[in-house]
Parts: C-alpha cells; structure tokens; sequence
C-alpha cells in the first residue's frame, strides 16, 4: 500500500459522505477518550518513554504554542502529550504539546469498520511509523507505513482495510492526527 502525499496543506481531503473522525469541537487541552463512543469508537494511546497514556486535542490555529510545527490552521489535533497537567483545574492540559518520543494512538471500534484513509501531520522522524490494522481476534489485517515528510507536514495515507476492530497509529517522535476517514463494513 502506497502513502499519497497533499502538496498543498492546510486543507485534507473529504471523506465523500463516509463517516470522519475529526476532533473539531472539542476545546484545545481536551483528553480524548469516550467522547465519540455512542458511535462505537473508543480513543486511547500507549506512550513512550514513562509519558502519560492519553491522546489530547492540540488547536491548530493556535499562535505561540510550544509546537510551531503544529500551528498550521486545519482545525484540531490528536497528539500523545509530553504531559497533561492541569493547574487550573478546568479539566483540559494547560499547554499541550506533543511528546518528542511519540506513542500510538489506538482506536478500537465496537463493529467491524472499513478505514479509508488517515490525515497525519508532522511526522519528520526516520524512524519507523505505521498504521495498522486488527480484526476482531487481534489478527493483523493490513500495515501501512508513514513516510517521513518534515516538521508541519501534512499527508493523507490511504488504509483501504476491512472488518477493521482496532486501529493503531504509531509514530516514534512527534506527531498528530488530524483525521480518520471510517466507512460502514461492505
């Protein structure tokens, strides 16, 4: 499977009248967790490096944040956080910013899903990044690998999977999601 590169960002691709995970709406700080599971999608992330396990929603269109590299005005992010403290105390991470050592996001799904495509940003690292996919035993269906396309830079990479029941998104440094493109199984 090939990764398709948008020369162009800020804008991803749409999701043509399928079913997209987008994380507008949310406030930025916001930990990701059950907020979409009346859809049947649950979020969660295992960090690297002793980082705290969440998945935090990282406003784009923010000036003067810790992560420049992410301020590219498409609206909101999915990052695994170098932190999550909250000293306010209003239930959203003070300044998130995402971890230098990255993680996997995982999403596992209540019914089988067809995963169309995900919108990455960010994913400058060398090192190896995948997305793959499981069915509902936990047998792999499909892996495919990120390319590497500098600081602030936005993809699209086409999945194509079927009787999806977990996805996982793994990056070694930093990183975001800016979308997932889900239709209903065939």
């Amino acid at each position: 499977m090939s990764a398709v590169v948008d020369e162009d960002p800020p804008e991803p691709h749409p999701c043509d009248g399928e079913e997209l995970i987008s994380f507008d709406g949310f406030p930025h700080g916001t930990v990701l967790a059950e907020q979409y599971a009346t859809v049947g999608v649950h979020v969660s992330a295992e960090a690297l490096n002793r980082r705290r396990d969440a998945v935090v929603v990282f406003d784009s269109g923010s000036v003067g944040t810790l992560d420049l590299d992410l301020e590219i005005g498409i609206g909101n992010l999915a990052i695994i956080p170098e932190d999550v403290h909250d000293e306010d105390g209003d239930g959203l991470v003070d300044s998130p910013s995402d971890s230098y050592s990255g993680g996997t996001q995982v999403y596992t799904f209540d019914q089988d899903r067809k995963v169309l495509y995900v919108v990455v940003v960010d994913m400058d690292t060398q090192a190896l990044q995948e997305i793959k996919t499981f069915d509902a035993t936990g047998a792999e269906i499909a892996t495919v690998l990120i390319p590497a396309d500098g600081g602030g830079s936005v993809q699209t990479i086409e999945v194509g999977a079927q009787g999806v029941r977990q996805l996982k998104i793994t990056y070694w440094a930093s990183g975001a999601i800016a979308e997932i493109c889900l239709a209903a199984q065939d």
